[in-house]
């Protein structure tokens, strides 16, 4: 099961943020809070907070294990920007763009998560194994009655 937060409209460029995003992708919840606490990065601090909610709603409204949960993903999108004008020499003025960011923050369950594995390597051994271990058994049988024949 996946559980989304977000949070729209962070006065933090998304460059800046995007530096911090990949640190906690596919780590467990509780490593990836403790990584980012201790990250030297004020980009850190909002990605925590969604992270808590985010963690607060798998609790609470999808009724899932804590030390279960994964982050799946940590995306930065690009929010509105702001522009201002600031003084310069000589009467004129300079534009500034003040850049926000959309947070969303997707975590998953890891009993879900090897279930799916799971099926994945079922489908795999399904369509390969069949394929890879007929010819093999016919070696073998093969190397078997040319044994026999000696």
């Amino acid at each position: 099961m996946e559980v989304i937060s977000s949070r729209n409209n962070i006065r933090i460029t998304p460059r800046k943020m995007r530096l911090v995003a990949p640190l906690v992708k596919d780590m467990p919840l509780a490593q990836a809070l403790v990584r980012l606490q201790f990250t030297a990065k004020d980009a850190a601090r909002p990605i925590i907070d969604v992270m808590k909610t985010a963690r607060a709603d798998a609790i609470h409204n999808h009724k899932l294990d804590e030390k279960a949960l994964i982050v799946k993903d940590v995306e930065i999108s690009a929010g509105p920007t702001y522009r201002r004008v600031r003084p310069a020499s000589k009467g004129k003025i300079h534009g500034l763009a003040k850049r926000t960011s959309h947070l969303k923050v997707t975590l998953e369950s890891a009993d879900s998560l090897t279930s799916r594995n799971n099926t994945k390597l079922r489908q795999t051994k399904t369509k390969e194994g069949l394929s890879s271990v007929a010819p093999t058994l016919r070696n073998s049988e093969s190397e078997a009655g040319s044994a026999e024949e000696k």
